[in-house]
């Protein structure tokens, strides 16, 4: 490239926690070498506050497994069962049924703007680099909605805690 690019670098998922080492090691040796070809490259931060992000981003997500799971009621002319939805699909749908009146508006609209905040991290650097996933290839059927819920849960979070932020601000990646 003709211009240096000022590139951030981001190991710890949004919620604070390191990536297995194989990955780690990975992603400092990508940046090592972007700076080797004469990059500025800079440890950065998630601009924006992990926990509550991710609790935001749960809830739009069961939302929506709520929103399948009505329309396959619908469908169904009764609810749903594990033998029409997976278990991790049921589980997701009935975790709005716990939300309070209007907290899926307000998670809305925090989440509405994440994308400026987002926005605005890139005033400092024009690339960032991180994991997109936590752990090396895991095998078919280890992050299963079959898999139980705890557990299921667990694998996730260790596994894509990287991507969301990007995916709920619109940004391209690669």
């Amino acid at each position: 490239a003709a211009r240096r690019l000022r590139i951030g670098l981001v190991v710890e998922s949004m919620t604070g926690g390191r990536p297995d080492p194989e990955v780690a090691a990975a992603v400092e040796s990508a940046a090592a070498l972007l700076a080797d070809l004469g990059h500025h490259v800079e440890p950065t931060r998630w601009p924006v506050d992990g926990m509550q992000f991710g609790r935001d981003f749960g809830a739009y997500w069961a939302s929506g497994a709520a929103a399948d799971a009505a329309a396959v009621a619908e469908r169904l002319g009764r609810q749903p069962t594990e033998d029409d939805l997976e278990l991790f699909s049921l589980a997701m749908a009935g975790r709005t049924a716990n939300l309070p009146p209007g907290a899926l508006d307000e998670v809305i609209t925090r989440l509405r703007a994440v994308a400026g905040t987002y926005d605005r991290w890139f005033e400092n650097q024009d690339v960032v680099v991180s994991p997109v996933l936590g752990s090396p290839p895991v095998p078919l059927g280890w992050v299963s909605g079959n898999v139980p819920i705890e557990t299921l849960g667990e694998r996730l979070a260790a596994c894509v805690g990287y991507t969301s932020l990007h995916n709920v601000a619109g940004a391209p990646a690669m």
